[in-house]
């Protein structure tokens, strides 16, 4: 928002509320870090009023005329309607604190609107009935937050209450201690976003996405991808209606909201009204801008014309005439773009010191690739993904092959799976292809090397799968397993193990031979491929341990020799 207004040709003044932990304030978005600030207000840390931050404004302003209080992200919700409202601009006013989401609900009852049902206590005692009384699971979570920061699905009447205790008088990511929990009914449905702008009460939807939650990290809510969706299905005709109505609810004027809506079997139920623009670092801005008739220039991953919340906002409250030229309701595609776009957010499974990022480094070749939004730096902890604030990142593909943008998107999910975003400490599995490993063809019979492609992928719980059936496996003998536990597979006794390799094949030939004038005997190349098999697995084990994460591929990957 401060880099559009400032490209604008407007200067920009930056306040910091008393909301903003020392964490949250040191997360600027890349956008944003060259920024030059007219100045910067610390209203929080210095203590300072409503009356004394805008006199501070006034003076770092000097002589320049004042446009407009904009609210940037949600700790400064809040101050932004007490600012705006002090100093005589377009405000939302200070009467109504929606950024309570208690307070959200309440109103929205009043005007008769689909809401959760709920109770909010700052101690357990205010919430027990509530909580005896409601089917379980339930929802636990401040009434300040965002990002699923502090949300909890509970499943019992304890895990409620032990959550609660919890985050009793606890200092959130982005809310304030001491604020109060709220108990709400767990909603069964699709989560979707609702992007509006408002200007004298007019509510434009300038986007659509319907959200893509898991759970993984003991974490009730991880977010995976935000994909944008289109507005002319019956779905999206009655969020937007009621998205409208929750907005005139809560006394939303002027400015931008970040609305969760979730589509019951009652219709469309709040999960909450995010009363500043859409979060993500603003990942989503070249999104909207493609969705709403913008050309995308792969060589250079710049997007030309479109608009997105962040122009429909600044126009909201600086230029009038272009927000009224606006859609009541964004355009799908105009430029006859019959592509996918979306966003991902990377989700990882494994926590330690950040010792390399090969998976970043990859995905930014891939075809879909426009931009990737990382906060991992070398040397720093990397913590597992429970919620927004400790996601790897958010990557934004578009592509106009429906077909190239799919295998990129599956190809992500799988370095997340196989934990090759980042590299941590104290991570014993292997790193990136399995080229960048001692060759496992090393071992193999100049026949064998032939048969096998170079450097083959394979998933060892499938092989063992088929190891254990009767009708695939062949047991090795006693003799084999020991000298495969005696063999160094690596280091400087190679020369000992290619000893035992040769005497190995030998044995296994005149065995061959024995068995072929027997007619009960396997076909040689089952046997060929068992005797390979075991081989892999021995330099596996010995490489990674047994432990190390699963290295996985379809089986169209997997060598001839092994494939079932």
């Amino acid at each position: 928002m401060a880099v559009e207004a400032n490209a604008r040709g407007h200067e920009v003044v930056r306040v910091y509320s008393n909301e903003l932990t020392p964490e949250y304030k040191a997360r600027v978005p890349y956008v944003a870090r060259d920024l030059q600030w007219l100045a910067t207000i610390d209203a929080g840390g210095e203590g300072l009023t409503v009356a004394e931050t805008a006199a501070a404004v006034r003076h770092a302003c000097g002589d320049r005329e004042i446009l407009a209080v904009i609210c940037g992200s949600e700790p400064g919700v809040t101050l932004a309607d007490q600012l705006s409202e002090h100093m005589g601009l377009l405000t939302n006013g200070s009467a109504i604190r929606r950024r309570d989401k208690c307070v959200q609900i309440q109103c929205c009852k009043a005007a008769m609107l689909r809401t959760p049902r709920e109770a909010y206590g700052v101690d357990w005692s205010d919430v027990q009935s509530f909580a005896a009384k409601e089917q379980m699971p339930i929802i636990v979570k401040p009434v300040e937050s965002a990002g699923s920061d502090g949300v909890r699905i509970c499943s019992s009447l304890e895990e409620a209450e032990q959550h609660f205790n919890r985050l009793k008088g606890s200092q959130r990511q982005v809310g304030v201690a001491s604020q109060g929990i709220l108990l709400q009914e767990f909603l069964v449905g699709q989560e979707y976003v609702v992007d509006v702008v408002s200007r004298d009460g007019v509510h434009k939807v300038v986007m659509l996405y319907v959200y893509d939650k898991r759970p993984v990290n003991d974490a009730p809510f991880v977010y995976f991808e935000i994909r944008p969706m289109s507005p002319d299905s019956e779905i999206a005709k009655s969020l937007m209606d009621y998205t409208r109505k929750v907005l005139d609810a809560i006394g939303i004027k002027h400015g931008a909201t970040h609305n969760e809506i979730i589509m019951t079997e009652d219709g469309p139920c709040l999960v909450e009204c995010n009363c500043r623009p859409h979060g993500w670092d603003g990942s989503w801005d070249k999104i909207g801008k493609i969705v709403t008739g913008g050309s995308l220039d792969l060589a250079t991953k710049t997007v030309e014309g479109g608009y997105s919340q962040v122009d429909a906002s600044i126009d909201s409250f600086l230029d009038a005439e272009k927000f009224n030229r606006l859609p009541m309701t964004f355009p799908w595609y105009p430029s006859g773009f019959k592509g996918k776009s979306t966003i991902v957010q990377l989700v990882n499974m494994k926590e330690g010191i950040v010792k390399a990022t090969p998976g970043l480094d990859r995905i930014k070749e891939l075809s879909s690739f426009v931009q990737l939004l990382t906060k991992v730096q070398i040397g720093k902890k990397a913590m597992k993904t429970i919620d927004l604030i400790t996601c790897l990142g958010q990557v934004v593909l578009i592509h106009p092959d429906p077909a190239i943008f799919d295998a990129d998107y599956e190809f992500i999910r799988q370095m997340e799976w196989e934990c090759r975003i980042v590299d941590v400490e104290d991570d014993h599995r292997p790193v990136g292809h399995m080229k960048e490993l001692p060759s496992q063809t090393e071992m193999l019979s100049q026949e064998e090397k032939q048969s096998m492609p170079q450097d083959p992928m394979f998933d060892f719980d499938l092989l063992e799968s088929h190891e254990e059936s009767s009708e695939l496996a062949a047991e090795p003998s006693a003799e084999h397993q020991a000298s495969s536990q005696q063999r160094p597979l690596i280091g400087d006794k190679r020369k000992r193990e290619e000893e035992q390799e040769t005497q190995d094949d030998h044995e296994e030939h005149v065995q061959e031979e024995i068995q072929q004038q027997q007619s009960s005997e396997e076909p040689r190349h089952l046997r060929k491929r068992d005797r390979l098999k075991r081989r892999l697995r021995g330099i596996y084990l010995a490489l990674f341990g047994a432990s190390s994460c699963r290295l996985l591929a379809p089986s169209s990957q997997l060598p001839g020799l092994i494939r079932a």
